[in-house]
Parts: C-alpha cells; structure tokens; sequence
C-alpha cells in the first residue's frame, strides 16, 4: 500500500509537469499566430496604445503588418485547406492533452 501511495503521489506530479508543458506548447503557438493562448495576456488581455500615423507609416515599410491577422501559413488555397488540416488536429490534441493530464492528476 505505502508504494501504491507514493506512486500516486509521482502521477500527480507528471500530470502538474505534462499540463504546465501543455500550457507552454499552446501559449508558444499562440506567439507565432497558430492557436489561442493557454494563458491570458499580463495586463488582463488589454489592447496595446494605438501607434501614431508615422509609427505605422514607418512600421508598414519595415514589417508585413498588413498580414498581421493572417496565420502564418497564409490565406492561399493551399493555405487555407492546410489550416482546416491544423486546426482540426489542433483543436482535438488540445482537448485530449488537457484530459490525459487531469486523469494523471486523478
């Protein structure tokens, strides 16, 4: 029984590091524009000051910002049927990691 019990303890363990890893890997999508944050946003998800007409004249030359809201694989017909592909897979991998790691903890 004594080892039951701290093996017990173990899974509680993995299953804290496997949703922590789980929280890192969507919030490390979210920063490259492939999937919604695990976490909200320092600041409870405030919008950043709008830039001043030069900051986005300047900021248009030097950036793509006009694909800012497009995912990184780009809004092209291969593109867009590679994004239902990700998403989907996505979506379904989030939902089961979050499980496994919730039945880990249990």
């Amino acid at each position: 029984m004594e080892s039951l019990k701290a093996e017990g303890t173990n899974f509680v363990k993995l299953g804290e590091d496997f949703q922590a890893s789980v929280v890192r890997l969507m919030d490390g999508l979210s920063a490259l524009g492939a999937g919604p944050p695990a976490t909200q946003p320092a600041g409870g998800g405030q919008k950043q000051p709008e830039k001043s007409f030069g900051e986005q004249f300047m900021s248009g030359l030097t950036t793509f910002d006009s694909k800012a809201d497009m995912p990184p694989w780009g809004d092209d017909d291969i593109g867009e049927k590679f994004g239902v592909v990700y998403e989907g897979v996505r979506d379904g991998m989030y939902e089961s990691m979050g499980h496994l790691s919730s039945k880990l903890q249990e």
